[in-house]
């Protein structure tokens, strides 16, 4: 049952991320609505997953809402809010050194990762 509400949750998060994307050019520039859209979904994913994690701190959720919202709805809206828990968790838990590099190294890698894949392809 687990599954399935992570299911339910992920496709959920996925439309919203999709839904955000066709939002973001009826504001912004072709230029920038890419880059927005995938910013303001992180930011907003993180709100919420802040949210859900104090809610289930404090006793309001049960593991299905958790599994729906953290890992479901924010999951499928954006893994950065995933990463960016977990890079708290290790900095409240005084491994300042680790939340660092996992930072630099994530962002780092997964940049270089990209321009390795991508810095040879033809344009379309």
């Amino acid at each position: 049952m687990n599954y399935l509400w992570v299911f339910i949750g992920g496709g959920f998060g996925s439309m919203l991320r999709y839904g955000v994307s066709l939002l973001s050019p009826k504001w912004f520039s072709e230029k920038w609505a890419p880059v927005i859209a995938s910013f303001g979904s992180n930011v907003l994913a993180c709100i919420l997953l802040m949210l859900v994690v104090r809610w289930q701190a404090q006793g309001l959720l049960s593991k299905s809402a958790y599994l729906l919202l953290a890992t479901g709805i924010c999951g499928g809206f954006s893994t950065f809010s995933t990463f960016s828990l977990e890079t708290f968790t290790l900095w409240s838990r005084g491994d300042y050194l680790w939340s660092i590099l996992n930072v630099l190294i994530s962002v780092s890698i997964g940049f270089f990762v990209m321009w390795l894949g991508l810095k040879n392809m033809p344009s379309a």
